[in-house]
């Protein structure tokens, strides 16, 4: 993970000082709103294609490699399975890889215009002509003097905790959400991720479009960028708070009932927690807590459930993975 930030912090940085050094000066702010709109639109659209690849990814057993599939009795729908997270990593660094080949045919500066290049030889003559202060901090006393400049910048601090905040808040619904759709709708983790891909990016995509046509066909200056920008965050936080709204329900735990089971003699382990759900939509231990033994599966069903018999400890009951009535109300959520 550390690897992977150095190419995206390199770009972000000393990409747009390159872009500054050899864009027109009267055009570069163009540039700079042309050239973030469609980075962040392509990077959405990478975003919507590694939650389709991981979909398809964590449908494969995460040692596919190493054992035969076939002698795995666990499915995607089974709380212990584990997809195969490692292999996106190798779908996705090796092109990665080989498109950053070209950026080594960039050369250290690119052809500048004769009317600009005539403007910066007079620069850097005025600025060698220029002697050097005597109140010159030196390096390492400088980087504190400039810190200490920036943290008492009021503008500096306020968008600096914006965007904080702001990336805090896209962090944390980008990566939590996919495990609330699998909770709360009783997904298996490829379609949860499928699914977050389908909340998540169209609407990234059209804000970061939008929000750079608004502002270069009205030429928003710095003042009406930020109120735009305001009014925006209100009406996403509003929209936001309705979720508070409708919460899903979690299913019941049955409490006592490991112990009431221990204490009569039973046959089960209290070492192994393999959590299911009974016909009644409670979480039991195991499913020999819940008094079941043996399986078989049910087909014909919007999901496989698997069903245990053999009474045990309590009384016959059914028991299956924690699916029940709020798979139907996933498109929905979506469309909220």
């Amino acid at each position: 993970m550390v690897l992977s930030g150095f190419g995206p912090s390199a770009f972000t940085t000393i990409g747009i000082s390159y872009m500054d050094d050899h864009a027109p000066k009267k055009t570069s702010p163009l540039y700079y709103a042309d050239s973030f709109r469609y980075i962040y639109a392509c990077g959405s659209a990478a975003a919507a294609l590694g939650y389709v690849v991981s979909s398809v990814l964590l449908s494969f057993f995460v040692d596919f490699d190493r054992v035969d599939t076939a002698s795995v009795t666990i499915n995607p729908y089974d709380s212990r399975w584990i997809g195969a997270w490692w292999l996106g990593f190798l779908c996705v660094g090796v092109p990665l890889v080989i498109v950053s080949f070209p950026f080594f045919c960039f050369p250290k500066s690119l052809p500048v215009p004769p009317e600009e290049e005539e403007e910066e030889e007079g620069h850097d003559k005025t600025v060698k002509e220029e002697p050097r202060s005597t109140d010159d901090p030196g390096i390492i006393k400088g980087i504190f003097v400039q810190g200490w400049s920036l943290l008492t910048n009021a503008v500096y601090m306020t968008m600096l905790c914006a965007s904080i905040f702001t990336v805090a808040l896209l962090q944390g619904f980008t990566l939590y959400t996919p495990k609330l759709v699998e909770v709360n709708f009783g997904l298996t983790a490829s379609a949860a991720s499928l699914y977050t891909g389908a909340i998540c990016v169209p609407g990234n995509i059209a804000g970061v479009l939008i929000g750079g046509f608004v502002t270069r066909k009205w030429k928003l200056r710095g003042l009406q960028c930020m109120t735009f920008v305001i009014i925006c965050s209100i009406l996403g936080t509003s929209l936001g708070a309705l979720m508070w709204l409708t919460p899903c329900d979690s299913s019941g735990v049955a409490d006592g009932v490991l112990q009431s089971c221990l204490s009569r003699g039973c046959a089960c382990s209290d070492n192994n927690p393999i959590p299911v759900c009974g016909a009644d939509g409670t979480t039991y231990y195991s499913a020999c807590v819940a008094g079941c033994q043996g399986l078989q599966l049910l087909n014909g069903t919007a999901f496989p459930v698997i069903t245990f018999v053999k009474e045990d400890c309590l009384r016959r009951r059914y028991c299956f993975e924690c699916i029940y009535a709020g798979v139907s109300h996933t498109l929905q959520f979506m469309q909220f």
